[in-house]
C-alpha cells in the first residue's frame, strides 16, 4: 500500500492515477484498487452569523467539529432536549 499526502488527483487511468505531488512533479501510479481519504473542515458561516444574532444557539455535528455521525446524533439530541 501507498499513503500519499499534498498530493492531486488528475486523472483516472485504465493503467492507475495521474497525480501531481507539488511543482510539475506529475506521475501515474500503477493501481487497480484506489481508497481516497479526504480531510474535512467545518462549514459554518451560516450557523456563525444565526450565533452572533441569537441569545440560545448551539452549533452541532459538522459545523460545529468534523467528527463521527454518532457524535453529532448525540449533540442533536440534547440540543433538543434542553429545549
Amino acid at each position: 500500500m501507498t499513503i500519499l499526502t499534498n498530493t492531486t488527483i488528475k486523472s483516472f487511468t485504465d493503467e492507475g492515477v495521474f497525480v501531481s505531488s507539488g511543482a510539475d512533479k506529475m506521475h501515474t501510479i500503477q493501481a487497480d484498487t484506489v481508497i481516497l481519504s479526504f480531510g474535512t473542515k467545518p462549514d459554518n458561516k451560516i450557523a456563525k452569523s444565526i450565533y452572533e444574532n441569537y441569545q440560545y444557539v448551539q452549533i452541532i455535528g459538522d459545523a460545529n467539529a468534523v467528527g463521527r455521525i454518532g457524535d453529532a446524533v448525540r449533540q442533536g439530541f440534547f440540543s433538543g432536549y434542553a429545549i
